[in-house]
């Protein structure tokens, strides 16, 4: 059972691990953790969660737990602002209709 533990525990992110170590085995407050890490109480608490719930469906299945995603950030693209006389081209000119009487 340890070696089931540890090899969920292996497959959590870093970050997740990071927590459940510093929770379980050092015995540190949320408020500790969210210290060590850079996070308020509350976000530890959402990350420890998250955590726990990884390592039952680990424990549960564990040929069926997906590997875990890593962290990554949305690509942002940045559009280049032009100036106002630049934007757009002239305009076509437009032909006079002829009226027929």
């Amino acid at each position: 059972m340890r070696d089931r533990v540890r090899t969920a525990l292996e497959r959590l992110p870093a970050r997740e691990q990071r927590i459940i170590r510093l929770y379980y085995f050092e015995e540190a407050t949320m408020k500790q953790i969210g210290t060590a890490i850079g996070v308020n109480e509350s976000r530890v608490s959402q990350l420890h969660a998250r955590a726990i719930t990884r390592l039952r469906q680990a424990l549960e299945s564990p040929a069926a737990a997906p590997a875990p995603k890593r962290a990554t950030r949305p690509v942002v693209v940045h559009r280049r602002r032009v100036a106002a006389t630049t934007a757009r081209p002239a305009a076509p000119a437009r032909r006079k209709l002829r009226q027929v009487a």
